[in-house]
């Protein structure tokens, strides 16, 4: 544990394991699944602000599947599987998701769980998935990194 000798006693710091994230239900995506994120970042270039990736760590549970969900929403955000009927079905359905992106939403909590900081993420789109690898050496619980590309975001607070 670090130590917060420098931080005032009065003054209660913003904690990295206080967060939600939310996607829209539409996508299935659970809040307990994801076990870690980072808040948006920029860069610029001039006057001009480049907005990165998001990262994601899911983990991966058998019900609701977080593989087959994430699966479904590549599908239907891609072209990726085109020539299978039920891939067409689920493209139908992403369809203003893929053209739009979807908004995400990351709070980040007080010790009573109350909303201190709101950023509404505006436009992702998928950048990358990464459904783990897996070992024999160890019981450690599956997990899959998800990249989302925003178009901008916004501190709602």
């Amino acid at each position: 544990m670090k130590s917060m000798v420098k931080v005032p006693s009065h003054i209660e710091p913003k904690k990295t394991n206080r967060w939600l994230g939310r996607f829209p239900v539409k996508l299935g995506i659970q809040e307990w699944w994801q076990s870690e994120t980072s808040r948006p970042s920029v860069s610029f270039d001039g006057e001009k602000v480049i907005y990165h990736p998001i990262t994601f760590k899911l983990r991966d549970a058998i019900g609701p599947s977080s593989a087959q969900c994430i699966n479904r929403l590549m599908i239907g955000m891609t072209n990726h599987l085109s020539d299978f009927e039920q891939s067409n079905m689920i493209r139908g359905e992403f369809k203003e998701e893929r053209e739009n992106g979807f908004d995400y939403e990351l709070e980040l909590l007080d010790p009573t769980g109350h909303v201190i900081e709101s950023w509404l993420v505006v436009g992702c789109k998928l950048v990358s998935i990464d459904y783990g690898k897996l070992s024999m050496d160890n019981d450690e619980m599956c997990e899959i990194t998800m990249a989302l590309q925003p178009k901008y975001f916004i501190q709602q607070y």
